[in-house]
């Protein structure tokens, strides 16, 4: 994912999260970014199979919003 970031910066990509790692799976670590369209992507990577975890949230919107650079709500 470090590298996927740095190449989609090289390509004038604005990163907006990560890369780093989240709770939602075992390993789960991924990478956020704007490209220069306006066009949200993630590419993510989990190592292993099977479910998220079960008590994951993607509820609420504000989950992928950050001020001055910190999670406005703290899953960790």
């Amino acid at each position: 994912m470090d590298q996927t970031a740095a190449f989609a910066a090289s390509l004038g990509a604005s990163i907006l999260r990560g890369s780093e790692e989240r709770e939602w799976a075992p390993g789960y670590y991924y990478v956020l970014f704007e490209d220069p369209d306006g066009i949200l992507l993630e590419v993510n990577h989990v190592p292993v199979t099977g479910p998220l975890n079960t008590d994951a949230s993607f509820g609420s919107a504000d989950d992928y919003v950050r001020k001055d650079g910190e999670d406005l709500i703290d899953h960790r």
